[in-house]
């Protein structure tokens, strides 16, 4: 397995647009701009953790820049086009810049999440933040 590094810094809110996925849930996609393409992407969650799988096959590791701000997780990168110098009868692979943004269902402890990169996929574990309980003295 090959590690990710995991950046955590604040965002623009305001140089991002936000759009409504998969109808009234709470995932949001983040679009700032025109990107050559979006690799598919899958977000499930357990009682414990959020996931997050996205297909990236042909990229390395460090070609991916992964943001934690509060509950929103920006995924960031850039595929390499195969070649600059051919006519193309068919091109279905995209390349180029990408960015990714999902709002999180629930806070999540940043300095636990774990990410790799293995078999042309990018996996993300973001462990949910459990409640702190407040006990009232008598």
């Amino acid at each position: 397995m090959t590690e990710v590094i995991i950046r955590v810094k604040p965002l623009k809110a305001n140089s991002y647009t936000f759009h409504h996925l998969r109808g009234g849930r709470s995932f949001w996609q983040v679009v700032a701009g025109s990107h050559s393409w979006c690799p598919p992407t899958d977000v499930y969650e357990t009682a414990d953790q959020i996931s997050v799988k996205v297909e990236a096959a042909g990229m390395k590791k460090g070609e991916f820049t992964i943001t934690v701000d509060k509950q929103l997780l920006l995924i960031e990168g850039s595929r390499p086009s195969l070649s600059e110098n051919c006519a193309y009868h068919q091109m279905e692979i995209g390349f180029g810049e990408f960015r990714i943004g999902i709002e999180l269902s629930s806070p999540v402890v940043s300095d636990q999440i774990k990410a790799d990169y293995e078999d042309g996929f990018l996996n993300l574990t973001l462990p949910k933040q459990k409640p702190h309980r407040i006990n009232i003295k008598e």
